[in-house]
């Protein structure tokens, strides 16, 4: 199905988001091994409260969709 503008508009929106929390060192290590973000979403703690959460990243990998904390990411990246 067509996305439309307002769809569009958010979807970029939010991967810009994820994209400002990275340098663009870290950027280009992702999209040399096909890793692209692509929004942000609210991970909870080990507890399982959000409260306490941090901020999680979706990412598209090589057409997988994952989710990782900023560490992961990193480390994805390979830093």
């Amino acid at each position: 199905m067509p996305k439309g503008p307002r769809a569009r508009a958010a979807e970029a929106t939010s991967a810009s988001s994820a994209a400002k929390d990275f340098g663009k060192e870290v950027r280009a290590a992702l999209s040399k091994r096909g890793i692209r973000l692509v929004g942000t979403t609210w991970l909870p703690d080990e507890k399982g409260s959000f409260a306490n959460g941090e901020r999680g990243y979706l990412l598209d990998d090589n057409g997988t969709g994952k989710v990782r904390d900023y560490r992961g990411v990193l480390s994805l990246a390979g830093y």
